[in-house]
């Protein structure tokens, strides 16, 4: 949950009255706060006393759930940590049967009334949804020391016999359980990720996993996600035999998941006479594959992108809209939008099928647990020919080539995929044939930063230059994307403090943008002007600094240790600068050439002077991995070789 949106939720909540002193707490809540708690960091707001879920299941099918969380505030900022939460659908499919939280204060105990709850949709985007959220939000009610607990307890009849467990967010937590009782003969099994196997308590027909004593997730530049960061536990259950878990989806197999959700969306493709007309006018006259694929989606990615889920306790929070539906009205969800390309594409004669993925996290979904519980998004999957050439290109065996697109980014062409998506796995959703497969990652070299720069040095030590900058793959999508989001003011500001970060009073002259979208390319062309910038020295020397555009996107190793893994993705940059040399002057020095490789990423560096030019080219390509914290040392130093070399100076001398 963000914070600006809990701000806008303790708006609303303001007018709520002061604590009363009749006010009590549950005897669970009182106990939990007693607890001692360890001494953590000053940059620690908050630990966790107790995250308990503990779920029953009946034997048609009923899932109860009670949980009941406490958390102790440690200091101003951890304030926002004290917010409740319990979900329900409006259709009735889950209720909240009883919703409390409290405050445990040194003079007493605030207890939050009925009429303090918030009922809020789940996310902001929602024209209308039936799943929602009751919300208590306690953070003008609570200080540094103060406990906040809540209880709350839900009844639904689940579309899955399958739980997801997180026994963190990044707060510490000192307990942290998922408890699930089952009828008598019924049996559950757990997998565990990012943590050593938790083993259950097993009492009869009741599973306990837990754990305790769990650090802070430091928040650290270049980390990976926190959900691949904190341990959770993935619980699935099954009925003795002959019995049957309710209206409850239990799966065995990718295949399994895959026909379960083709049943539910493959109807919903149907073309319509008017998508049909708009598909083959799009396509009109264009007959290269390529070509009439993008065409499509670029006018796909044009839907705007807002959310209807209704009768979801049928599987509509995986159904999506019927693709006519979509087409006429001209907007919907990530699964309605990649389900009205489908349709359009059935239209020019192209199979294509939908991908459900996890966006956010390309290490989320574990191959091991077959659950659609897995994605949060839904992208597309387009059989191509062998003319369609692209990184995003994966052969099925049973499927032919598909090429992987995102209907819903707006920034990112076909041929491409957004950087957070790329390497995760998804589910083809294609009935039987269907399965889990791991999507491609781009290579560095498609994603270039190539920069070239035409500076002219003057006798006073001032520079003029002239930039160009040519941006491709994921590096031309986040620049485009800030290009489309800010104003053209604003767009400036950001690149002024992008390139002064470098020289200390740069001066930008126009910005000019060149954005070939469906070539995958965003350029800029900048006049830059910088005073100053290689004072004479001695009354002869001049020293020029190699390096006077910075590289925008920098792994960061200025701390001098990490506590968490860091995350390097796919990335190349070419750099050539050339300074032309001011009359009077010659070169004394030039930087020694570098050479620099690891096993993520590879650097060099060579300064050559000719025709009154010194041309410094700079390269370097960095591969994705994910290295740990213990082996953080040797990419500071790695990335320390680079600065150092890109700090030398070249020295002219004045004749």
């Amino acid at each position: 949950m963000t914070k600006r949106f809990l701000l806008v939720i303790t708006f609303l909540l303001a007018a709520t009255g002061a604590a009363f002193a009749g006010d009590d707490a549950p005897a669970w809540l009182r106990q939990v706060a007693t607890a001692t708690t360890p001494t953590y960091p000053k940059d620690v707001p908050a630990v966790v006393l107790l995250d308990d879920e503990r779920v029953t299941v009946t034997d048609d099918g009923k899932v109860v759930t009670v949980q009941q969380y406490a958390v102790r505030i440690l200091t101003r900022e951890g304030r926002e940590e004290a917010f409740a939460r319990a979900y329900y659908r409006s259709d009735d499919s889950i209720k909240v049967k009883d919703f409390k939280a409290w405050v445990i204060r040194p003079n007493g105990v605030r207890k939050f009334n009925k009429d303090e709850i918030a009922d809020v949709a789940l996310t902001d985007n929602d024209v209308y949804a039936e799943g929602r959220m009751k919300l208590i939000v306690a953070e003008d009610e609570v200080d540094a020391g103060m406990v906040f607990g809540f209880e709350a307890v839900t009844e639904e009849r689940s579309v899955f016999t399958q739980f997801i467990h997180s026994f963190q967010v990044d707060i510490p937590v000192l307990v942290s359980r998922f408890s699930l009782t089952l009828p008598t003969g019924w049996r559950a099994e757990g997998l565990t990720f990012n943590h050593a196997k938790i083993e259950p308590t097993v009492s009869g027909s009741s599973y306990t996993w837990e754990l305790r004593e769990l650090g802070p997730i430091y928040p650290e530049p270049d980390q990976p996600a926190k959900t691949t960061l904190a341990p959770r536990v993935a619980v699935g259950y099954f009925p003795a035999a002959g019995a049957k878990a309710g209206e409850g989806q239990s799966f065995g197999s990718w295949p399994e998941v895959s026909d379960w959700l083709y049943g539910l969306s493959d109807s919903q493709a149907a073309p319509t006479q008017p998508l049909t007309t708009k598909a083959r006018e799009l396509t009109a006259g264009v007959n290269d594959e390529f070509a009439r694929l993008s065409a499509i989606g670029r006018y796909v990615q044009g839907v705007n992108y807002i959310s209807i889920q209704t009768n979801i306790r049928k599987g509509g929070g995986y159904r999506p809209h019927a693709a006519g539906q979509v087409f006429e009205k001209s907007y919907g969800d990530c699964k309605d939008k990649a389900n009205l390309m489908r349709a359009m594409l059935k239209t020019i004669g192209v199979n294509s099928y939908l991908v459900s993925i996890y966006s956010g996290d390309r290490a989320f979904v574990r191959k091991e647990w077959a659950s659609p519980q897995q994605f949060n998004h839904c992208i597309i999957a387009i059989q191509v020919g062998d003319s369609v050439q692209s990184p995003m290109v994966v052969k099925h065996p049973k499927l032919g080539r598909l090429l992987f697109f995102d209907p819903t980014d707006p920034f990112t062409p076909i041929g491409d995929l957004p950087e957070d998506e790329q390497g995760s796995f998804a589910l083809v959703i294609a009935g039987k044939d269907g399965d889990l497969i791991q999507v491609p990652q781009n290579p560095p070299e498609s994603n270039l930063d190539n920069v070239m720069l035409e500076a002219e040095v003057l006798p006073d030590g001032s520079v003029k230059a002239k930039m160009s900058n040519e941006m491709t793959g994921q590096m031309g999508s986040r620049f485009r994307g800030l290009h489309k989001s800010l104003s053209a003011a604003d767009f400036q500001k950001y690149v002024n403090r992008w390139l002064t970060r470098s020289a200390t009073g740069l001066q930008i002259g126009g910005v000019m943008v060149k954005d070939q979208r469906d070539q995958g390319r965003f350029t800029l062309e900048v006049d830059l002007a910088v005073p100053n910038y290689a004072p004479l020295m001695q009354g002869r020397l001049m020293m020029i600094s190699p390096s006077l555009i910075p590289r925008r996107a920098q792994v960061s190793v200025a701390q001098p240790n990490r506590r968490t893994p860091i995350e390097i993705d796919a990335e190349a940059y070419t750099e050539i600068f050339r300074f032309k040399i001011p009359a009077g002057f010659e070169v004394d020095e030039i930087p020694e050439p570098v050479s620099l490789e690891s096993a993520y990423g590879t650097y060099s560096m060579k300064c050559e002077a000719k025709d009154r030019e010194v041309v410094v080219t700079r390269k370097l390509k960095l591969i994705p991995a994910v290295i740990p914290a213990e082996s953080y040392g040797s990419v500071r130093r790695f990335f320390g070789q680079i600065g150092g070399a890109e700090q030398t100076p070249i020295v002219l001398v004045k004749k």
